[in-house]
């Protein structure tokens, strides 16, 4: 399917054809050429300025408490 019939404006059709975008199916094969790769690493090893990961699992109903 031609980027023409989505609903987006020429000039963000231009930026797509820049980055050899053409198509709808090219659009959604497109991947970023950066990306980070996340490892597991104990809080013992931390520093300061470190991005982390939390994974966490609700083990309770949502509540909602107004004042």
């Amino acid at each position: 399917m031609e980027l023409s019939r989505l609903r987006i404006s020429e000039k963000k059709q231009a930026v797509l054809h820049t980055m050899n975008v053409h198509c709808v199916e090219d659009l959604l094969t497109y991947y970023p050429f950066r990306y980070e790769t996340l490892t597991v690493v104990p809080r013992e090893q931390w520093q300061k300025d470190m991005k982390i990961v939390i994974e966490a699992t609700i083990v309770t109903k949502a509540r909602v408490i107004r004042f």
